[in-house]
Protein backbone atom coordinates (compact mmCIF):
# COMPACT_ATOMS: atom_id res chain seq x y z
CA UNK A 1 0.00 0.00 0.00
CA UNK A 2 1.26 3.53 -1.28
CA UNK A 3 1.78 6.13 1.56
CA UNK A 4 1.83 9.56 1.25
CA UNK A 5 5.40 9.94 0.48
CA UNK A 6 5.09 8.03 -2.63
CA UNK A 7 5.81 9.42 -6.30
CA UNK A 8 7.89 12.12 -7.73
CA UNK A 9 8.78 15.53 -6.34
CA UNK A 10 10.39 18.24 -7.02
CA UNK A 11 12.33 21.26 -5.12
CA UNK A 12 12.26 24.56 -7.53
CA UNK A 13 15.97 25.91 -8.18
CA UNK A 14 16.48 29.35 -8.89
CA UNK A 15 17.39 30.02 -12.60
CA UNK A 16 17.19 26.03 -13.99
CA UNK A 17 14.65 24.83 -16.13
CA UNK A 18 13.88 21.82 -13.52
CA UNK A 19 14.21 21.56 -9.86
CA UNK A 20 15.28 19.14 -7.73
CA UNK A 21 13.60 15.59 -8.39
CA UNK A 22 13.42 13.13 -5.49
CA UNK A 23 11.61 9.60 -6.07
CA UNK A 24 10.54 7.76 -3.17
CA UNK A 25 8.80 4.35 -3.29
CA UNK A 26 7.63 2.92 0.39
CA UNK A 27 7.58 -0.65 1.96
CA UNK A 28 5.99 -0.59 5.10
CA UNK A 29 8.48 1.31 6.69
CA UNK A 30 11.09 0.80 4.38
CA UNK A 31 11.48 3.87 1.68
CA UNK A 32 14.03 4.05 -1.49
CA UNK A 33 14.72 6.34 -4.31
CA UNK A 34 16.45 8.51 -5.88
CA UNK A 35 17.72 12.53 -5.43
CA UNK A 36 18.63 13.77 -8.91
CA UNK A 37 19.48 17.53 -9.77
CA UNK A 38 22.80 19.66 -10.94
CA UNK A 39 25.18 17.38 -9.08
CA UNK A 40 23.59 14.13 -10.22
CA UNK A 41 21.88 11.15 -9.48
CA UNK A 42 21.95 9.80 -6.40
CA UNK A 43 20.39 6.73 -4.63
CA UNK A 44 18.30 7.31 -1.31
CA UNK A 45 20.08 5.63 1.56
CA UNK A 46 18.84 4.13 5.24
CA UNK A 47 15.36 5.36 4.22
CA UNK A 48 12.60 4.77 6.28
CA UNK A 49 8.91 5.71 7.54
CA UNK A 50 8.04 5.73 10.74
CA UNK A 51 4.42 7.36 11.23
CA UNK A 52 4.26 10.62 9.37
CA UNK A 53 8.29 11.36 9.15
CA UNK A 54 10.52 9.67 6.55
CA UNK A 55 14.40 9.85 7.00
CA UNK A 56 16.95 8.82 4.34
CA UNK A 57 21.00 9.61 3.49
CA UNK A 58 22.17 10.76 0.45
CA UNK A 59 25.92 11.02 -0.22
CA UNK A 60 28.34 11.98 -2.51
CA UNK A 61 32.04 12.39 -3.58
CA UNK A 62 33.89 15.56 -3.34
CA UNK A 63 37.65 16.28 -3.39
CA UNK A 64 37.90 12.64 -2.08
CA UNK A 65 35.37 12.89 0.80
CA UNK A 66 32.53 11.28 1.37
CA UNK A 67 29.95 13.52 2.08
CA UNK A 68 26.46 12.70 4.17
CA UNK A 69 23.52 14.78 4.27
CA UNK A 70 20.98 12.90 6.08
CA UNK A 71 17.17 14.28 5.70
CA UNK A 72 14.11 14.18 7.61
CA UNK A 73 11.00 14.53 6.14
CA UNK A 74 7.09 15.26 6.68
CA UNK A 75 3.96 15.95 4.63
CA UNK A 76 1.86 19.36 4.87
CA UNK A 77 -0.43 20.66 3.08
CA UNK A 78 0.21 18.29 0.23
CA UNK A 79 4.11 19.63 0.24
CA UNK A 80 6.57 17.57 1.04
CA UNK A 81 8.80 19.52 3.76
CA UNK A 82 12.05 18.58 3.92
CA UNK A 83 15.35 19.48 6.26
CA UNK A 84 18.80 18.17 5.21
CA UNK A 85 21.57 18.25 7.52
CA UNK A 86 25.27 17.75 7.36
CA UNK A 87 28.44 18.63 9.50
CA UNK A 88 27.48 22.35 10.54
CA UNK A 89 25.07 23.15 7.91
CA UNK A 90 21.29 22.83 8.13
CA UNK A 91 19.21 23.26 4.53
CA UNK A 92 15.40 23.26 4.82
CA UNK A 93 13.42 23.13 1.32
CA UNK A 94 9.79 21.81 -0.03
CA UNK A 95 8.76 19.95 -2.70
CA UNK A 96 5.97 19.86 -4.79
CA UNK A 97 4.73 16.45 -6.35
CA UNK A 98 6.17 16.46 -10.40
CA UNK A 99 3.70 16.33 -12.69
CA UNK A 100 3.08 12.99 -14.86
CA UNK A 101 3.70 14.30 -18.05
CA UNK A 102 6.61 16.93 -17.07
CA UNK A 103 9.36 14.91 -19.16
CA UNK A 104 12.77 14.13 -18.46
CA UNK A 105 14.38 16.65 -16.08
CA UNK A 106 16.53 19.23 -17.75
CA UNK A 107 18.94 21.29 -15.52
CA UNK A 108 21.28 23.30 -18.02
CA UNK A 109 19.42 23.74 -20.93
CA UNK A 110 19.33 27.30 -22.11
CA UNK A 111 17.94 29.62 -25.03
CA UNK A 112 19.60 29.05 -28.31
CA UNK A 113 22.15 32.00 -28.01
CA UNK A 114 21.31 34.39 -30.83
CA UNK A 115 22.72 33.67 -34.63
CA UNK A 116 24.83 36.95 -34.45
CA UNK A 117 26.60 35.18 -31.73
CA UNK A 118 27.46 31.99 -33.64
CA UNK A 119 28.10 33.83 -36.47
CA UNK A 120 30.46 36.35 -34.70
CA UNK A 121 32.88 33.03 -33.62
CA UNK A 122 32.52 31.64 -37.27
CA UNK A 123 33.84 34.78 -38.82
CA UNK A 124 36.20 35.08 -36.03
CA UNK A 125 38.15 32.02 -34.93
CA UNK A 126 41.64 31.48 -36.05
CA UNK A 127 42.45 28.26 -37.51
CA UNK A 128 44.16 25.52 -35.55
CA UNK A 129 45.33 22.90 -37.82
CA UNK A 130 49.27 22.60 -39.36
CA UNK A 131 49.34 26.25 -39.23
CA UNK A 132 49.33 28.03 -35.92
CA UNK A 133 50.15 31.70 -37.59
CA UNK A 134 46.67 33.55 -36.57
CA UNK A 135 47.15 31.85 -32.66
CA UNK A 136 50.83 33.46 -32.56
CA UNK A 137 49.79 36.90 -34.03
CA UNK A 138 47.53 36.93 -31.15
CA UNK A 139 49.70 35.88 -28.27
CA UNK A 140 53.56 36.75 -29.29
CA UNK A 141 53.08 40.43 -27.16
CA UNK A 142 52.75 38.23 -24.29
CA UNK A 143 55.60 37.08 -22.16
CA UNK A 144 53.63 34.23 -20.64
CA UNK A 145 50.72 31.98 -21.98
CA UNK A 146 48.80 29.84 -19.73
CA UNK A 147 47.12 27.00 -21.56
CA UNK A 148 43.79 25.95 -19.33
CA UNK A 149 41.97 22.04 -20.03
CA UNK A 150 38.67 21.51 -19.60
CA UNK A 151 39.59 17.72 -18.78
CA UNK A 152 42.89 17.03 -18.01
CA UNK A 153 42.32 13.31 -20.17
CA UNK A 154 42.25 15.17 -23.35
CA UNK A 155 44.68 14.07 -26.31
CA UNK A 156 43.39 17.15 -28.31
CA UNK A 157 44.21 19.28 -25.68
CA UNK A 158 47.20 17.82 -25.01
CA UNK A 159 48.63 17.77 -28.56
CA UNK A 160 47.67 20.79 -29.33
CA UNK A 161 49.62 22.46 -26.10
CA UNK A 162 52.53 20.65 -27.30
CA UNK A 163 52.16 22.12 -30.48
CA UNK A 164 51.44 25.54 -29.08
CA UNK A 165 55.05 25.19 -27.16
CA UNK A 166 57.10 24.26 -30.01
CA UNK A 167 56.04 27.11 -31.67
CA UNK A 168 56.21 29.12 -29.19
CA UNK A 169 60.12 28.19 -28.69
CA UNK A 170 60.67 27.91 -32.30
CA UNK A 171 59.04 31.27 -33.43
CA UNK A 172 59.16 33.37 -30.55
CA UNK A 173 62.07 32.46 -27.97
CA UNK A 174 60.14 30.55 -25.07
CA UNK A 175 62.19 28.43 -23.10
CA UNK A 176 60.54 27.62 -19.47
CA UNK A 177 57.71 25.06 -19.21
CA UNK A 178 56.00 25.15 -16.31
CA UNK A 179 53.02 23.03 -15.23
CA UNK A 180 50.60 21.64 -12.36
CA UNK A 181 52.52 19.18 -10.70
CA UNK A 182 54.38 18.67 -7.91
CA UNK A 183 57.54 21.07 -7.78
CA UNK A 184 59.67 18.87 -6.05
CA UNK A 185 59.29 15.95 -8.72
CA UNK A 186 59.97 18.59 -11.93
CA UNK A 187 63.54 18.53 -11.17
CA UNK A 188 63.76 14.86 -12.51
CA UNK A 189 62.15 15.61 -15.83
CA UNK A 190 64.12 18.74 -16.26
CA UNK A 191 67.20 16.42 -15.48
CA UNK A 192 65.55 14.37 -18.16
CA UNK A 193 65.51 17.05 -21.18
CA UNK A 194 68.91 18.22 -20.38
CA UNK A 195 70.10 15.17 -20.54
CA UNK A 196 71.15 14.09 -17.26
CA UNK A 197 68.80 10.85 -17.21
CA UNK A 198 67.90 8.77 -19.76
CA UNK A 199 64.74 6.78 -18.67
CA UNK A 200 61.23 9.10 -19.09
CA UNK A 201 59.51 6.49 -17.36
CA UNK A 202 61.37 7.10 -13.97
CA UNK A 203 61.39 10.92 -14.56
CA UNK A 204 57.69 11.03 -14.24
CA UNK A 205 57.18 8.92 -11.43
CA UNK A 206 55.70 11.37 -8.71
CA UNK A 207 53.71 13.09 -11.63
CA UNK A 208 49.69 13.32 -11.91
CA UNK A 209 48.51 10.16 -13.58
CA UNK A 210 46.96 12.69 -16.15
CA UNK A 211 50.62 13.16 -17.40
CA UNK A 212 51.69 10.15 -17.78
CA UNK A 213 50.38 9.90 -21.15
CA UNK A 214 52.04 9.48 -24.74
CA UNK A 215 50.91 12.60 -25.85
CA UNK A 216 53.23 14.50 -22.76
CA UNK A 217 55.83 11.87 -23.46
CA UNK A 218 56.20 13.36 -26.96
CA UNK A 219 56.76 16.83 -25.50
CA UNK A 220 59.10 16.07 -23.40
CA UNK A 221 61.19 13.79 -25.90
CA UNK A 222 60.86 16.87 -28.36
CA UNK A 223 62.47 19.26 -25.93
CA UNK A 224 65.44 16.62 -25.05
CA UNK A 225 66.08 16.51 -28.60
CA UNK A 226 66.20 20.33 -28.33
CA UNK A 227 68.24 20.91 -25.72
CA UNK A 228 70.73 17.87 -26.83
CA UNK A 229 71.19 20.08 -30.37
CA UNK A 230 74.45 21.96 -29.71
CA UNK A 231 72.80 24.36 -32.31
CA UNK A 232 70.51 25.43 -29.22
CA UNK A 233 72.42 27.57 -27.17
CA UNK A 234 69.78 28.45 -25.10
CA UNK A 235 68.27 25.60 -23.32
CA UNK A 236 64.53 24.88 -22.72
CA UNK A 237 63.70 24.98 -18.69
CA UNK A 238 60.90 22.20 -17.44
CA UNK A 239 59.76 23.47 -13.57
CA UNK A 240 56.68 22.02 -12.00
CA UNK A 241 54.50 24.99 -9.75
CA UNK A 242 52.07 22.84 -7.66
CA UNK A 243 52.33 22.01 -4.02
CA UNK A 244 51.95 18.06 -3.24
CA UNK A 245 54.63 15.91 -2.59
CA UNK A 246 55.46 15.93 1.34
CA UNK A 247 58.06 13.35 1.56
CA UNK A 248 60.00 14.24 -1.62
CA UNK A 249 60.14 17.77 -0.13
CA UNK A 250 61.24 16.84 2.68
CA UNK A 251 63.69 14.23 1.75
CA UNK A 252 64.82 17.35 -0.69
CA UNK A 253 65.60 19.69 2.54
CA UNK A 254 67.29 16.76 4.23
CA UNK A 255 69.48 16.32 1.41
CA UNK A 256 70.74 19.48 1.59
CA UNK A 257 70.79 20.22 5.38
CA UNK A 258 73.15 16.78 5.30
CA UNK A 259 75.76 19.46 3.84
CA UNK A 260 75.58 22.50 5.91
CA UNK A 261 73.74 21.97 8.69
CA UNK A 262 73.75 18.21 10.36
CA UNK A 263 71.94 19.03 13.39
CA UNK A 264 69.52 20.75 11.96
CA UNK A 265 68.85 17.69 9.76
CA UNK A 266 68.08 15.46 12.89
CA UNK A 267 65.48 18.06 13.87
CA UNK A 268 64.04 18.15 10.98
CA UNK A 269 63.84 14.43 10.48
CA UNK A 270 62.21 14.13 14.02
CA UNK A 271 58.94 16.04 12.97
CA UNK A 272 58.88 15.33 9.00
CA UNK A 273 60.11 12.02 9.48
CA UNK A 274 57.37 9.64 7.38
CA UNK A 275 55.30 11.77 6.76
CA UNK A 276 54.71 11.15 2.22
CA UNK A 277 51.44 13.68 2.12
CA UNK A 278 49.80 16.31 3.79
CA UNK A 279 46.41 14.59 3.41
CA UNK A 280 43.23 16.53 3.66
CA UNK A 281 40.90 14.35 5.04
CA UNK A 282 43.20 12.88 7.25
CA UNK A 283 45.80 15.68 8.48
CA UNK A 284 42.71 18.67 8.80
CA UNK A 285 41.37 16.28 11.46
CA UNK A 286 44.56 15.60 13.32
CA UNK A 287 43.40 18.84 15.57
CA UNK A 288 44.70 21.82 16.20
CA UNK A 289 47.50 21.41 18.59
CA UNK A 290 48.99 18.81 16.16
CA UNK A 291 48.54 21.83 13.24
CA UNK A 292 50.16 24.39 15.73
CA UNK A 293 53.20 22.24 15.93
CA UNK A 294 53.62 21.65 12.64
CA UNK A 295 53.00 24.88 11.33
CA UNK A 296 55.36 26.62 13.79
CA UNK A 297 58.23 23.86 13.22
CA UNK A 298 58.12 24.14 9.21
CA UNK A 299 57.98 28.37 9.62
CA UNK A 300 61.41 27.71 12.09
CA UNK A 301 62.90 25.48 9.21
CA UNK A 302 62.33 28.40 6.50
CA UNK A 303 63.72 30.91 8.74
CA UNK A 304 66.41 28.92 9.49
CA UNK A 305 67.23 29.31 5.82
CA UNK A 306 66.96 32.80 6.10
CA UNK A 307 69.22 33.73 9.08
CA UNK A 308 72.09 30.90 7.91
CA UNK A 309 71.87 32.19 4.26
CA UNK A 310 75.45 33.43 4.07
CA UNK A 311 76.93 30.09 5.75
CA UNK A 312 74.60 27.35 3.84
CA UNK A 313 75.77 29.93 0.56
CA UNK A 314 79.41 29.80 1.33
CA UNK A 315 79.14 25.63 2.21
CA UNK A 316 76.89 25.09 -1.60
CA UNK A 317 75.85 28.11 -3.98
CA UNK A 318 73.16 30.42 -4.18
CA UNK A 319 71.43 29.11 -6.59
CA UNK A 320 71.61 25.37 -4.21
CA UNK A 321 70.41 27.48 -1.15
CA UNK A 322 67.71 28.82 -3.07
CA UNK A 323 65.97 25.58 -4.34
CA UNK A 324 66.51 23.88 -0.81
CA UNK A 325 64.94 26.90 0.60
CA UNK A 326 62.06 26.82 -1.57
CA UNK A 327 61.65 22.95 -1.29
CA UNK A 328 60.90 23.91 2.50
CA UNK A 329 58.80 27.40 1.10
CA UNK A 330 56.34 24.21 -0.87
CA UNK A 331 56.39 22.12 1.97
CA UNK A 332 55.11 25.03 4.44
CA UNK A 333 52.34 25.71 1.09
CA UNK A 334 50.94 21.61 1.08
CA UNK A 335 50.88 22.00 4.95
CA UNK A 336 48.87 24.80 4.87
CA UNK A 337 46.38 23.25 1.98
CA UNK A 338 45.44 20.21 4.43
CA UNK A 339 44.99 22.47 7.88
CA UNK A 340 42.71 24.83 6.17
CA UNK A 341 40.82 21.77 4.68
CA UNK A 342 38.22 21.84 1.16
CA UNK A 343 37.24 25.05 0.85
CA UNK A 344 40.33 27.40 2.11
CA UNK A 345 42.60 24.79 1.26
CA UNK A 346 41.77 24.83 -2.59
CA UNK A 347 42.01 29.19 -2.37
CA UNK A 348 45.38 28.54 -0.67
CA UNK A 349 46.54 26.52 -3.43
CA UNK A 350 45.41 28.81 -6.20
CA UNK A 351 47.51 31.18 -4.05
CA UNK A 352 50.69 29.27 -3.91
CA UNK A 353 50.69 27.99 -7.26
CA UNK A 354 50.93 31.93 -8.55
CA UNK A 355 53.37 32.36 -6.05
CA UNK A 356 55.26 29.42 -7.12
CA UNK A 357 55.20 30.45 -10.64
CA UNK A 358 56.36 34.02 -9.99
CA UNK A 359 59.29 32.28 -8.35
CA UNK A 360 60.30 30.42 -10.87
CA UNK A 361 59.95 33.68 -13.36
CA UNK A 362 62.07 35.74 -11.19
CA UNK A 363 65.00 33.00 -10.82
CA UNK A 364 65.13 33.15 -14.59
CA UNK A 365 66.76 36.50 -16.61
CA UNK A 366 64.72 39.61 -17.50
CA UNK A 367 62.38 39.09 -20.54
CA UNK A 368 62.39 35.04 -19.85
CA UNK A 369 59.64 33.39 -22.15
CA UNK A 370 57.18 31.55 -19.99
CA UNK A 371 54.18 29.10 -21.06
CA UNK A 372 52.07 27.06 -18.24
CA UNK A 373 49.96 24.27 -18.55
CA UNK A 374 47.63 23.66 -15.61
CA UNK A 375 43.29 23.08 -15.84
CA UNK A 376 41.25 26.45 -17.08
CA UNK A 377 39.72 26.53 -13.03
CA UNK A 378 43.52 27.67 -12.60
CA UNK A 379 44.30 29.78 -15.04
CA UNK A 380 41.22 31.53 -15.71
CA UNK A 381 40.90 35.28 -14.19
CA UNK A 382 38.11 34.49 -12.06
CA UNK A 383 37.78 35.04 -8.25
CA UNK A 384 34.45 32.70 -7.30
CA UNK A 385 34.50 30.54 -5.35
CA UNK A 386 37.76 32.00 -5.00
CA UNK A 387 40.70 33.34 -6.17
CA UNK A 388 42.12 31.49 -8.73
CA UNK A 389 45.84 31.46 -9.53
CA UNK A 390 45.39 32.98 -12.81
CA UNK A 391 43.60 36.13 -11.26
CA UNK A 392 47.16 36.57 -9.00
CA UNK A 393 49.23 36.24 -11.88
CA UNK A 394 46.89 38.84 -14.26
CA UNK A 395 47.40 41.06 -11.30
CA UNK A 396 50.98 40.80 -11.41
CA UNK A 397 51.80 40.43 -14.72
CA UNK A 398 48.80 41.91 -16.40
CA UNK A 399 48.61 42.24 -20.15
CA UNK A 400 52.39 40.46 -20.30
CA UNK A 401 50.21 37.18 -19.53
CA UNK A 402 47.65 35.68 -22.46
CA UNK A 403 45.37 33.36 -20.63
CA UNK A 404 44.19 30.70 -22.89
CA UNK A 405 40.75 28.56 -21.47
CA UNK A 406 39.32 25.29 -23.50
CA UNK A 407 36.18 24.32 -24.29
CA UNK A 408 34.33 21.18 -26.15
CA UNK A 409 31.95 19.45 -27.30
CA UNK A 410 31.53 15.60 -27.01
CA UNK A 411 33.36 12.89 -27.10
CA UNK A 412 36.04 10.61 -24.45
CA UNK A 413 38.79 12.04 -21.58
CA UNK A 414 40.81 9.68 -19.32
CA UNK A 415 40.00 10.60 -15.96
CA UNK A 416 39.59 8.88 -12.40
CA UNK A 417 36.82 7.63 -11.08
CA UNK A 418 35.87 9.86 -7.96
CA UNK A 419 34.11 6.96 -6.25
CA UNK A 420 37.28 4.88 -6.79
CA UNK A 421 39.16 2.39 -9.13
CA UNK A 422 41.86 3.23 -11.80
CA UNK A 423 42.20 6.21 -14.83
CA UNK A 424 39.57 5.21 -17.08
CA UNK A 425 38.27 6.45 -20.24
CA UNK A 426 34.96 8.09 -20.13
CA UNK A 427 32.91 9.53 -23.04
CA UNK A 428 30.30 12.16 -22.89
CA UNK A 429 27.75 13.25 -25.59
CA UNK A 430 26.98 16.09 -26.58
CA UNK A 431 26.58 19.43 -24.10
CA UNK A 432 23.61 21.10 -23.33
CA UNK A 433 21.23 23.06 -25.47
CA UNK A 434 22.27 26.92 -25.52
CA UNK A 435 25.59 26.43 -23.38
CA UNK A 436 28.71 28.04 -24.53
CA UNK A 437 30.07 24.55 -25.78
CA UNK A 438 26.85 24.08 -27.83
CA UNK A 439 26.86 27.62 -29.31
CA UNK A 440 31.02 27.21 -30.11
CA UNK A 441 30.13 23.73 -31.77
CA UNK A 442 26.84 25.83 -33.76
CA UNK A 443 29.65 27.30 -36.18
CA UNK A 444 30.04 23.52 -37.46
CA UNK A 445 34.01 24.16 -37.45
CA UNK A 446 35.88 21.10 -35.72
CA UNK A 447 38.72 22.91 -34.23
CA UNK A 448 39.23 26.87 -33.83
CA UNK A 449 40.25 29.36 -30.99
CA UNK A 450 38.84 33.05 -30.98
CA UNK A 451 40.41 36.26 -29.22
CA UNK A 452 37.33 37.02 -27.03
CA UNK A 453 39.31 40.56 -26.72
CA UNK A 454 38.06 41.94 -30.11
CA UNK A 455 34.66 41.54 -29.28
CA UNK A 456 32.04 44.24 -29.78
CA UNK A 457 28.49 44.28 -29.68
CA UNK A 458 26.03 41.48 -28.95
CA UNK A 459 29.01 39.14 -28.98
CA UNK A 460 30.81 40.90 -26.16
CA UNK A 461 27.76 41.14 -24.13
CA UNK A 462 26.53 37.50 -24.64
CA UNK A 463 30.74 36.31 -24.16
CA UNK A 464 30.60 38.45 -20.79
CA UNK A 465 27.60 37.16 -18.94
CA UNK A 466 27.36 33.81 -17.87
CA UNK A 467 27.35 31.05 -19.69
CA UNK A 468 27.05 27.35 -18.89
CA UNK A 469 30.30 24.95 -20.08
CA UNK A 470 31.43 21.61 -19.02
CA UNK A 471 34.66 21.72 -16.85
CA UNK A 472 36.05 18.56 -15.76
CA UNK A 473 39.70 17.80 -14.35
CA UNK A 474 41.72 14.94 -13.31
CA UNK A 475 38.25 13.12 -11.31
CA UNK A 476 34.87 12.49 -12.89
CA UNK A 477 31.94 10.46 -12.18
CA UNK A 478 28.79 9.58 -14.14
CA UNK A 479 26.59 9.14 -11.14
CA UNK A 480 27.17 13.02 -10.49
CA UNK A 481 28.24 14.04 -14.03
CA UNK A 482 26.18 17.42 -14.08
CA UNK A 483 27.79 18.15 -10.90
CA UNK A 484 30.81 19.38 -13.42
CA UNK A 485 28.53 21.25 -15.80
CA UNK A 486 28.36 24.92 -14.47
CA UNK A 487 28.37 28.99 -15.30
CA UNK A 488 32.09 30.81 -16.42
CA UNK A 489 32.17 34.21 -17.73
CA UNK A 490 34.26 33.58 -20.56
CA UNK A 491 35.67 36.96 -21.32
CA UNK A 492 36.33 37.94 -17.89
CA UNK A 493 38.01 34.72 -17.20
CA UNK A 494 40.03 34.05 -20.47
CA UNK A 495 41.53 36.26 -23.66
CA UNK A 496 41.64 33.31 -25.79
CA UNK A 497 39.44 30.31 -25.94
CA UNK A 498 39.88 27.04 -28.11
CA UNK A 499 37.38 24.66 -28.73
CA UNK A 500 37.30 21.25 -29.85
CA UNK A 501 34.18 19.69 -31.34
CA UNK A 502 35.24 16.03 -30.55
CA UNK A 503 37.56 14.43 -28.02
CA UNK A 504 39.75 11.03 -27.55
CA UNK A 505 41.00 10.29 -24.36
CA UNK A 506 44.89 10.59 -23.68
CA UNK A 507 47.10 7.60 -23.72
CA UNK A 508 48.98 5.65 -21.12
CA UNK A 509 52.59 5.62 -21.33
Amino acid sequence: MESAFDGVWEVPVPGRPTGIVIEIKTDGSRLTGSFSGPNGRLELRKGSVTGEEAKFDIEFAFQGRLITTRFTGRIENGELILTGEMPGIEQKMTAKRRAADAGAPDWFSRPDAPAEITEWLKSNGMPLGDDLASFRERIKGSRIVAMGEATHGTSEFQVLKRRTFQMLVEQLGYTVFAIESPWANSVAIDDYINGRVDDLRTALHGHYNWWQTEEFAELLRWMRAYNLDPAHRRKLKFAGFDIRGAGQLTRRVLAYLDRVDPSLRAHVSGFLGGIEEFEVPSYENAGAEAHSRMKAEIDALIRAFDERRDNYIRKTSESEWAEARQSAVVLQQSEARARLGTGAGSASRDRSMAENVQWIIDREPPGTKVMLWAHNGHVADQSLPYQSMGSYLRRIYGDALAICGFVFGEGSFRAIPSDGGGARTFTVGPPPRGSLDATFGGTGLPLFGVDLRTATGRAAEWLTGPQISRQIGGEYSEKTAPIYTHDITPRASYDILIYVAKTTGTRPL
